[in-house]
């Protein structure tokens, strides 16, 4: 008997194990990444949760899973980037997406777009007490930096313009105590 023909059918046969056996590697690393996960594990959440996408890359919760955990693991780049590539036709689902990535681009003091996250969970599922609070919460912290830029720029102005001009000095020609003449300025002239 020829060897050859019991070759060729682990040839046929073994695109069709791995097919199969596929979405079941999938599957089961997605509960290993959920026992991880409840465990209070998120670096061993995201490595299951790395291999179950690297098994099935079409399953958007599998990319949500992943992007959550990486989110509390403390992996916000890493996080917004899995989050942003959630694609659901189910609402729940996108809506959750939107949620963590706002969470992800909060601790990484992007308010605007975490704000903007928000409001999409928020066209999403309207009634969303967290989204609701977070969208707030961006939203003042955008304000308190806005706030500390124009404080920044003021406080850079009035060093500018005391490096012109020292301040209270006592001129040499009129003796005035609250400010240099123009003649002591040009000249400069004071002690």
């Amino acid at each position: 008997m020829n060897p050859m023909p019991s070759r060729l059918w682990w040839l046929v046969a073994l695109p069709a194990l791995v097919a199969f056996t596929w979405p079941w590697t999938a599957t089961q690393r997605t509960e290993a990444g959920r026992a991880a996960w409840e465990r209070g594990d998120p670096a061993g959440a995201t490595a299951e949760f790395e291999a179950a996408l690297g098994a099935s890359r079409e399953r958007p919760e599998l990319l949500y899973n992943l992007g959550s955990a990486q989110l509390a693991a403390g992996q916000q780049a890493a996080a917004l980037e899995t989050l942003s590539q959630v694609r659901s036709s189910d609402p729940q689902l996108a809506a959750a997406a939107h949620y963590n990535r706002g969470n992800a681009l909060f601790e990484l003091e992007q308010y605007e777009a975490a704000a903007e996250a928000y409001e999409a969970t928020l066209a999403l599922t309207p009634n969303d007490a967290d989204a609701q609070h977070n969208l707030a919460l961006a939203r003042r912290r955008q304000r308190e930096r806005e706030e500390q830029r124009k404080q920044q720029q003021q406080q850079d102005q009035q060093r500018q313009q005391q490096r012109r001009c020292p301040g209270l000095l006592i001129c040499h020609f009129q003796g005035n105590t609250t400010s240099c003449c123009k003649f002591c300025v040009a000249n400069s002239v004071w002690r």
